[in-house]
């Protein structure tokens, strides 16, 4: 099963037009579908936004 589809099942809008816009980045991805994309795709918040929150945090500024 692709990856819209998937998402469609978990309660997401996104078109396959949407899709390949938010990986091409030529649009912003909604909080919603971004959480849903994590359930279907399997990664972490780690995996995105980890060395931005050390970053903020002053761990850069060692």
């Amino acid at each position: 099963m692709d990856v819209v589809r998937k998402a469609n099942i978990y309660g997401s809008n996104m078109s396959e037009s949407t899709y390949s816009k938010i990986e091409q980045g030529s649009r912003n991805i909604f909080a919603s579908d971004f959480v849903i994309l994590k359930l279907v795709l399997g990664f972490s918040y780690e995996d995105i936004f980890g060395s931005f929150e050390a970053a903020v945090s002053g761990e850069r500024l060692k």
